[in-house]
């Protein structure tokens, strides 16, 4: 099979596999199949954080990190045995590993399944930066994007800091090492992250009217470590419902004693 077709059959797989909405599978098992009309409307993780708490959007986050990270590194991998710099003349690993990684996060912003809404290919970005060779410099800003998310509660903000860092940390790892078809991963990383920022156009317009949806960070991770005692959940103040006393009608015409 000649490299081309090789890259034909990367191009698929990944398109697929980045198709796969985890949120949307997260919510299936909570019986909720209307995600779109909750929260944000958004599929993705910060959206599952504002509507079902810290649990639902980690296992969404995880799963989106793994399916992302790990199908961009397994096809890179297969690759670059099969066709090594003795065929091909150069190592074609990194460029493997991005050109998956940007179908991925592609596939999850305009997925396959036209009934699923596509998300916003943050939290797949996160994952295929995971697995690279900048693995470090991911889990850094992922660190800083959590502590903006804590002070400011918007996660616009992260997103914007995480994967502008991580374009202009690809683009000068690629040049100072001399990495092969450096340009390329460098294009494909760059288109990556001008989709991800155009995919929060609307956020944008909700920050600078000051009508952007809050994160619930604080909130939704308080309620998900709180303290159990004498072997009773304890509850929030705020999510004590009140109930109103009973009004009780008395007839004008009832004889009294």
């Amino acid at each position: 099979m000649s490299f081309s077709w090789a890259l034909v059959i990367v191009f698929i797989i990944s398109y697929l596999i980045g198709s796969i909405n985890i949120s949307k599978i997260v919510t299936f098992f909570k019986k909720d199949k209307k995600l779109e009309s909750q929260g944000s409307g958004n599929p993705g993780t910060m959206n599952m954080l504002r509507t079902y708490g810290a649990k639902a959007a980690l296992i969404t986050l995880l799963f989106e990190v793994v399916k992302a990270g790990l199908t961009a590194w397994l096809c890179a991998f297969i690759l670059s045995k099969n066709y090594p710099p003795e065929v091909l003349g150069y190592d074609c690993t990194n460029l493997i590993f991005f050109f998956s990684g940007f179908t991925i996060i592609f596939a999850s912003c305009f997925p396959f399944l036209g009934t699923v809404k596509g998300g916003k290919g943050v939290a797949c970005a996160f994952g295929v930066f995971c697995f690279s060779p900048l693995w470090y410099v991911s889990l850094a800003l992922f660190v800083v994007g959590i502590i903006l998310i804590i002070v400011t509660e918007y996660g616009v903000l992260s997103s914007v800091v995480f994967i502008i860092g991580m374009s202009i940390a690809t683009t000068i790892f690629m040049f100072v090492l001399n990495i092969s078809h450096a340009w390329l991963i460098c294009v494909l990383v760059w288109v990556a992250c001008l989709l991800i920022l155009a995919r929060h156009h609307r956020n944008f317009y909700r920050l600078f009217t000051h009508q952007e949806n809050k994160a619930n960070f604080k909130a939704s991770f308080k309620k998900l470590f709180h303290k159990r005692r004498n072997g009773v959940e304890e509850i929030l103040e705020d999510e004590v419902e009140h109930t109103p006393e009973k009004i009780v009608e008395v007839e004008d015409n009832k004889k009294t004693d």
